[in-house]
């Protein structure tokens, strides 16, 4: 029981994070939002418990958290289609960027390879929180120095415009995903980071893009 808790609440504090900074890169007022976002982040987390029990169903942990938060912002933060695949893939890329950054940085200062550290619950937990916090951090040094997009619509719906930069942004938004859900298997892991990080800089570029010619969805 015990050791239940204590993965739902360090998964907690990946989800939190990632929708602090998620929420932030887009100037969406959290305290609107003060009840979904524990809830969600909840219901998450317990769904993620259960699938690290089954070591079969544990690597789809990273595609059900993505598409758990997709449903969540759609249904029940009521934020359109477009605006919540956006916000999902911001946040938990640079939420899977800090921690690899982290763990891959770990395992060079005290020379244990990556599989150790993940077999490692200690160290595991260890990462896992000081990622978020990190991650929490950068979130209100952008906020406070405005640096976020504001190119959210104010209206909920099902619609997507499908514009070149939207048409770009859903497809690197399917490679990421991708690279997300098959990171942590530790195969070619370095490789997969340096991917993971163009493919947050192109879409951290189109979303510039979108917010220079004003273009909401």
């Amino acid at each position: 029981m015990l050791d239940a808790l204590v993965y739902i609440m360090f998964s907690m504090v990946d989800g939190l994070a990632i929708i602090i900074f998620a929420f932030g890169s887009f100037k969406i007022d959290l305290k609107t939002y003060w009840k979904e976002i524990p809830i969600s982040s909840t219901v998450i987390s317990v769904c993620n418990f259960f699938l690290s029990r089954h070591d079969t169903l544990s690597n789809y942990s990273p595609i059900l958290s993505m598409t758990l938060m997709f449903i969540f912002l759609l249904f029940f933060f009521r934020i359109s289609v477009l605006s919540s695949v956006r916000i999902t893939v911001i946040g938990f890329v640079a939420q899977t960027l800090t921690q690899g950054i982290m763990i891959y940085a770990t395992s060079l200062l005290i020379g244990k390879n990556l599989e150790t550290i993940k077999s490692d619950d200690f160290l595991r937990s260890a990462l896992q929180l000081i990622s978020g916090i990190a991650l929490v951090y950068i979130s209100v040094l952008l906020r406070k120095n405005r640096k976020y997009f504001t190119t959210l619509p104010y209206d909920y719906s099902y619609k997507i415009k499908f514009t070149k930069t939207n048409v770009i942004l859903l497809f690197s938004s399917v490679v990421v995903t991708t690279i997300i859900v098959n990171l942590f298997n530790f195969s070619n892991f370095l490789i997969e980071l340096i991917v993971l990080l163009f493919c947050f800089t192109n879409i951290i570029a189109l979303e510039t893009r979108k917010e220079l010619r004003e273009e909401i969805d």
